[in-house]
């Protein structure tokens, strides 16, 4: 069956199901998103269809796909948008759009409001790509208790051989069966600049900052609902001091490296980690840093790999 519908009103039809939003979230969703992909405007979605999900009653049309989904879980309706003519994977798309929403009655561990979002636009001559994804689910366990549980991830980043910067935001909050609220949050922020020139040394600039803080409520295949720090507990050294902190406290690292042409080969280095719940917090700073490049310490069990600052400019 084909249906003749531009763009624009293709985003309408989503909105007009999807109602009034919730706010965002994460937890079990019909099937993953990006497992799809396209030829010549027509959507494939092969990959993500088969075993325990079937899929059927699909309407496309150039760059569009609408079509039922059933598994395990319940029934939903599943939309997928990207320009016409398309050609690629999903996860590769200039611009890609995919909507998951339960139809009707669901099984016994979701209820309420549901809906899954994602939508990507990327231009890869420019070095850009920007991700946007909502999850917002209602759900009961096994032992017949009833979550909300919200979830909103961003992404955005933009690099070139001599530029780069990068944002992530991750966000959940979760209403429990007595009503508590547990949060979560994890951002990243990632800045660069180096100057390619005759002078390797002439510029040179980085700030990263991360953050970690929270707790999950993650549910599994089994309608178990797992409650899991984001931050584990840990500890870092520098100058001399310790930092801890314990499961869920608010983790905080700065690092910034500078390195501006000077004829003495000085630069700049500064590192401060921070348990934003108890309030404690460890600096260091070094002006006669010839080249700063690393962080002078660095918790990579919470915080992932150290940010770098390249010594030479090819």
């Amino acid at each position: 069956m084909a249906i003749r519908h531009s763009n624009h009103v293709k985003l309408s039809i989503i909105f007009n199901l999807l109602g009034v939003m919730a706010s965002p979230a994460l937890a079990v969703q019909a099937v993953a998103f990006d497992g799809w992909n396209v030829q010549g405007g027509n959507i494939n979605t092969a990959a993500s269809c088969g075993g325990t999900v079937s899929c059927s009653g699909t309407m496309v049309d150039n760059g569009f796909l609408q079509q039922e989904i059933v598994t395990p879980n319940g029934k939903f309706i599943r939309q997928i948008i990207t320009d016409t003519n398309a050609t690629g994977s999903a996860s590769s798309l200039p611009f890609a759009t995919e909507v998951l929403i339960p139809m009707g009655s669901q099984s016994s561990f979701q209820t309420g409001s549901n809906v899954d979002i994602k939508q990507a636009i990327r231009d890869p001559s420019q070095g850009f790509s920007s991700l946007a994804q909502i999850n917002n689910h209602a759900l009961i366990d096994n032992r017949g208790d009833s979550y909300q549980v919200n979830k909103v991830l961003i992404e955005q980043g933009i690099a070139d051989a001599t530029f780069g910067s990068a944002f992530k935001l991750e966000q959940q909050l979760a209403t429990l069966p007595n009503g508590d609220q547990l949060s979560s949050r994890r951002l990243d922020i990632d800045q660069w600049l180096l100057d390619v020139a005759n002078d390797p040394s002439s510029e040179a600039q980085r700030f990263a900052m991360r953050q970690r803080s929270g707790w999950d409520v993650i549910f599994d295949e089994q309608n178990n609902a797992n409650i899991t720090p984001v931050t584990k507990a840990g500890s870092v050294a520098m100058n001399g001091e310790t930092l801890s902190w314990a499961d869920g406290e608010a983790l905080r690292a700065v690092f910034i490296a500078q390195k501006a042409y000077d004829p003495s080969g000085k630069g700049f280095a500064y590192t401060a980690l921070s348990n934003e719940t108890s309030g404690r917090a460890l600096t260091k700073a070094d002006y006669q840093a010839a080249m700063p490049t690393d962080p002078f310490a660095w918790d990579t069990a919470n915080l992932g790999a150290a940010p770098h600052l390249p010594s030479v400019v090819n």
